[in-house]
Formats: structure tokens, sequence, C-alpha cells
């Protein structure tokens, strides 16, 4: 085996990320409240992404479980289309669709192999899924509400037209934000600097 759930969750804290080690299932919990994107399951505006060994240790698997609920989509063709779209904008992350069930879960695998992975890759892979969810969920939202993809025209805060900051990379920006304790530290940071 080359790396452990304890070292994965070793790595996590080291990170900043707020999670939950279940070693009886086998997997970590890493949460994300207050956020963009609303839980099909739940309800609520969160994100719990599930952080499990594979192959003996080989490859951790980083995955957001049925994200999108596909089983009575009627414009199922257009989210095919919206997801294979974000696929290509995006890098390590992809989707992976479940007939009998109908959802479709967001995920990424990182082969570790006879390596150790850094807080700093789990940190960053964990923040690309985060932010990739949060900005491509408006777009997914609505090609499976009208059967319309349109990446141009949709209604997404980029940042693209704020002032400071806005020529920031969105990893950088996530990065930055889980330094600041996430959203919330983030909020407090922003408060105090009397900019919100």
């Amino acid at each position: 085996m080359s790396m452990t759930l304890s070292e994965v969750a070793a790595a996590a804290m080291v990170a900043g990320l707020r999670y939950r080690y279940d070693e009886t299932l086998g997997m970590i919990l890493v949460g994300f409240g207050e956020t963009g994107f609303r839980d099909p399951n739940t309800g609520e505006h969160s994100i719990v992404i599930v952080l499990m060994l594979g192959d003996d240790g080989r490859t951790l698997q980083v995955f957001l479980p049925a994200c999108y609920d596909l089983s009575e989509c009627e414009h199922r063709e257009a989210a095919f289309s919206c997801f294979l779209q974000i696929c290509y904008r995006t890098s390590l992350l992809q989707f992976e669709y479940d007939a009998d069930s109908g959802h479709v879960h967001y995920v990424c695998e990182l082969p570790i192999e006879d390596g150790k992975l850094t807080a700093a890759q789990i940190g960053r892979v964990v923040s690309q899924m985060v932010h990739a969810l949060e900005y491509f969920d408006p777009i997914v939202q609505r090609s499976m509400a009208t059967g319309e993809t349109d990446f141009d025209d949709a209604d997404v805060d980029d940042g693209d037209d704020e002032g400071e900051g806005a020529d920031r990379p969105p990893l950088e920006l996530a990065d930055l934000i889980r330094a600041a304790g996430g959203v919330e530290g983030l909020r407090r940071l922003l408060s105090d600097a009397g900019r919100v």
C-alpha cells in the first residue's frame, strides 16, 4: 500500500480542509458550507467531497457523489453536452453517469503508485473541484431545465468585471479562500477591512 487513509487525513489537515475521517467506511468527508451549489439530495447550499483510497492505496479517488440527478430530466442530452464541455474547460476533473440511478458523480482520480501525495496536491484538487462546481453549476442547471447549453451567455460570476483581483487565476483565488479559513473567514477579513 502506497498511502494510508490516515496519511491522507493528515495531509487534509495540513491543507486546512475541514473534514471528518470515517475509518469504518474508509473515507474522508470534506465539507464546504454556504456555497453557490445546491445539493440535490439535501437541498442545502453545501458541498461534501469524499476522499477514498483505491487500488490498494495506489490511487486517491476524490469525488462528489450524486451531484446531479438526471433520472427525470427532460433535457438529458443537453446536460451530457454540458458535462462534456466542462471537462474540456477543466483539468483533472470528469463526470460519471450511473444509468441505474440517473445520478451524475463529479470525480477525480489521482495516481499515487509508490509515492505520497502532498497536502498541497490534495488541497489543490479539492479546491479546484469546489471552484469548478460552483462556477459551472448555473450553466448545468440551465441546460437541465431548458435544454440550452450556452457558456458565453451564462449568468455566472467569474470575476471578470470586478476591479481588484479580477486577473487572479481561479485556483489562486480558491487557495486564498482556503488560506483565509474558507468563505466565512474571507467574509470576516473583508468585513474587518471595510470591504463588505
